[in-house]
């Protein structure tokens, strides 16, 4: 029997200012204007401390809350595969220009949580904070078949294959980044 084994909303990773934690509620990211007109943030009407939101009904989720060794890893492992860009040793790429390690933030992580709680895979429209405007985001979903996988393999297998679409990389799509283009 096949089941869908896990969804990881992997945008609770920030540039290094730091962040506060608050006191979330359904209302706080839909009464605040980070997000474009029409873009709602997905934190907005989000139930922070319910398990589910209503397109979960009838589906058997299960959240797993990284551990703080397991938020360790992904971090690492992200700016391990991001420090190959940074330093030039992507085949096709200049070195960049400038790129910031990047670690956990609560009100990014508290947003990808509101993410998978919806159950619907797919990147959210706006997950904007008062720190951070263009908070980047990264999904994954993995099917197994027959077994379990444990949190490492789901995060390795989601990560490089994040990674790997570089290889769908075009020159016009770096060219929002000033000094940068494809060798």
């Amino acid at each position: 029997m096949c089941r869908l084994a896990f969804v990881v909303a992997l945008f609770a990773l920030a540039y290094h200012f730091g962040g506060c934690t608050k006191n979330y509620s359904e209302r706080y990211y839909c009464d605040n204007n980070y997000c474009p007109p029409g873009k709602p943030n997905v934190g907005c009407g989000c139930k922070f401390n319910e398990s589910y939101g209503p397109g979960c009904t009838g589906k058997n989720p299960k959240l797993h809350k990284f551990t703080r060794k397991e938020m360790q890893f992904i971090v690492h492992l992200h700016n391990s595969l991001r420090n190959l860009f940074a330093c030039g040793l992507v085949h096709r790429f200049f070195p960049a220009v400038r790129m910031v390690q990047l670690r956990v933030n609560e009100d990014l992580k508290a947003l990808a949580e509101c993410n998978v709680k919806n159950c619907t895979y797919g990147h959210d429209q706006c997950r904007s904070t008062e720190h951070y405007h263009y908070a980047g985001q990264n999904i994954a979903r993995r099917t197994v078949c027959g077994r379990t996988l444990t949190v490492t393999e789901v995060v390795n297998s989601s990560l490089y294959a994040w990674f790997d679409e570089y290889w769908d990389t075009k020159a016009e799509m770096l060219a929002k980044y000033p000094d940068y283009s494809l060798r």
